[in-house]
C-alpha cells in the first residue's frame, strides 16, 4: 500500500508521480489563495502606481521587507477620491488574494482603500496644497527680495529648541551687530499652528524686523505638521515683512516653504541667507576699493594724457587774439565804407526826389488843373447849347409832322370819333347793336348817343 507524505498534503495530495501542467498548477494555487485569503485587509505603502485608460489602477503595496502586486478595478477606483492613491501614501486595503494565471503572479484585488497614518496626512497636505495653489498663494510673483544687510531679524520658533541655537550661533559669527527679536512659539502639537501664526503677527505689528525666520528642527510628517496648517500658511503669505521658511532638514517639505519669500534647507542655512558674512563682506569691500582705486588711476592717467595732447595742439592764445583783432579791424573798415557808400547813394536819391517833387508842387499843379477845368467847362456849355438847339429844331419839325397826321387834326375839319360800349373806336357799324351806348368825340367836347339802327347805304 502507498503511503502519503504529510508535508505534501493539500496541494500535492495525490500520487507522487503526478505531473502538473502550468495551467493546472496556477489554477490550483489560485483556488488555494482565494479560499485562504478572501476577504483580507492589508496595510502598506503605495508604490509604482499606474492608471490604465480603462480606469483600472495597478500598483504595489510594500513595507520595509516585502512587496505585493495589487489591482483596483474601475468600479472600485471610482468610489475613492482621485488624490488618495499616490506613491508614498500609507493605505489600508480590503480585498481578496488571487493569482493572475497568464503571468503566474499573485496579486491583491482591492475593493476598498483608506489612507492610514502619514498617508492620511499626506492626503490632507495634497488637498490643501492644491486649493491654496489655485488661490495664488504660492505664485512666484508674490515673492519679495530679502534685504541685503538687515539690522533687525525676527525669529518665530521654540526658545528651547536646537533651531534657535543654530540661528543665533550663525548670526553671531556672520553679523554680531544684528539685533534678533524672538517670538517664542510651540512648533509641535495641537496649539502650535496658532502660536506660530500669532508670533508672525506679533513681529509684524512691531514694525521692527526687516526679515522674519520661521522654523524648527527635523522630524516626522506629524512633527512638522504645524507648518502645513492653513492658518500658518496664510499668515506667512500675508505678512508684510519678507519671511524665510526653515523647517526640518533639507529633504523635509512643508507648505510654508511654498508660501514664504525664500525657503532655507535648515535653520542654520536660513541665518546664512538673511545676513552676509562679515569677513566675506569685508573682503568684497576691500576688493571693490582696490578695483575702484585702479579704475581711478587709469581714468586720471587717461585724462592727463588727453589734456597733454590737447595742450600740444592748442595755439598761443595771444596769436589767436591778434588774428581775431585783425579780422575785427578789417570788418570795421569794410563796414564803415559800406555805410558811407549807402549814405552817399541815399543822398543822391534824395536830391533827385526833391527835383521831381518840385515839379509836382501842389499850388502850381492846382492852378494848372483849374485852368484846364475852366476850358473844359466852357467847351461843355457850348457843346450842350449847340446840341439843345439842334434837338429843339428837330423836335419842332417832328411835332409839325405828327400834328398833320393826328386824328384830332381831322376833328377840326368837322369829323368826329365814335367809341363803342367797349370803349374802342367803332370801325364797322355792323359790330353795334340796337340801344348800344356810344361816346362821340368832336373837336371840342364829347357826345353820348344810343344806336337806333345800323345800315350800309348812306341814302337810307
Amino acid at each position: 500500500m502507498k503511503q502519503k507524505n504529510t508535508a505534501q498534503a493539500g496541494l500535492f495530495d495525490g500520487p507522487k508521480n503526478k505531473v502538473w501542467t502550468i495551467s493546472e498548477l496556477t489554477a490550483e494555487v489560485r483556488a488555494i489563495l482565494e479560499n485562504r485569503f478572501s476577504p483580507i485587509v492589508v496595510i502598506g505603502e503605495i508604490s509604482r502606481i499606474t492608471r490604465a485608460s480603462s480606469g483600472h489602477m495597478y500598483f504595489q503595496l510594500k513595507d520595509e521587507n516585502a512587496a505585493i502586486d495589487a489591482v483596483m478595478f474601475r468600479s472600485a477606483a471610482a468610489r475613492i477620491p482621485r488624490s488618495v492613491p499616490a506613491d508614498g501614501i500609507q493605505v489600508e486595503c480590503e480585498g481578496r488574494m488571487t493569482m493572475y494565471e497568464p503571468r503566474g503572479k499573485a496579486q491583491l484585488v482591492v475593493e476598498h482603500m483608506r489612507p492610514r497614518g502619514e498617508g492620511a496626512l499626506a492626503l490632507r497636505l495634497q488637498e490643501l496644497k492644491t486649493r491654496l495653489l489655485k488661490e495664488g498663494l504660492f505664485d512666484q510673483a508674490r515673492k519679495r527680495q530679502l534685504p541685503f544687510a538687515p539690522q533687525v531679524i525676527g525669529v518665530v520658533t521654540s526658545p528651547s529648541g536646537a533651531a534657535i541655537q543654530d540661528i543665533l550661533k550663525v548670526l553671531g559669527r556672520r553679523a554680531p551687530n544684528v539685533d534678533v527679536i524672538i517670538a517664542p512659539a510651540l512648533v509641535q502639537g495641537h496649539e502650535a499652528p496658532g502660536a506660530i501664526a500669532n508670533g508672525i503677527h506679533l513681529l509684524e505689528s512691531t514694525g521692527q524686523p526687516e526679515v522674519i525666520i520661521i522654523g524648527r528642527g527635523g522630524g516626522s510628517l506629524e512633527d512638522l505638521w504645524a507648518f502645513n496648517e492653513e492658518q500658518v500658511v496664510r499668515a506667512v503669505a500675508e505678512c508684510s515683512i519678507p519671511v524665510v521658511s526653515a523647517v526640518g532638514h533639507e529633504t523635509d517639505f512643508v507648505l510654508t516653504d511654498l508660501a514664504a519669500d525664500l525657503r532655507a534647507p535648515t535653520p542654520s542655512a536660513a541665518a546664512e541667507l538673511v545676513v552676509p558674512d562679515r569677513q566675506e563682506l569685508s573682503h568684497t569691500i576691500s576688493s571693490l576699493i582696490q578695483k575702484m582705486a585702479r579704475e581711478m588711476e587709469w581714468k586720471i592717467g587717461s585724462g592727463r594724457a588727453e589734456i597733454q595732447d590737447l595742450v600740444s595742439k592748442m595755439q598761443d592764445p595771444r596769436l589767436i587774439l591778434a588774428h581775431h583783432r585783425m579780422k575785427l579791424d578789417d570788418m570795421s573798415r569794410r563796414m564803415a565804407d559800406m555805410v558811407s557808400s549807402v549814405i552817399n547813394s541815399n543822398r543822391t536819391a534824395l536830391l533827385e526826389y526833391k527835383v521831381k517833387l518840385a515839379a509836382f508842387e501842389p499850388k502850381e499843379r492846382l492852378s494848372r488843373e483849374r485852368q484846364k477845368m475852366f476850358g473844359l467847362e466852357h467847351r461843355l456849355v457850348t457843346s450842350i447849347r449847340h446840341v439843345l438847339a439842334s434837338r429843339r429844331a428837330e423836335l419842332e419839325s417832328e411835332l409839325d409832322s405828327l400834328a398833320s397826321l393826328s386824328p384830332l387834326a381831322v376833328l377840326n375839319r368837322g369829323y368826329s370819333l365814335v367809341y363803342g360800349p367797349d370803349g374802342k373806336l367803332v370801325r364797322d357799324a355792323q359790330t353795334l347793336k340796337k340801344d348800344d351806348l356810344l361816346r362821340v368825340r368832336a373837336s371840342s367836347g364829347n357826345i353820348r348817343a344810343r344806336v337806333i339802327s345800323t345800315f350800309d347805304d348812306e341814302n337810307k
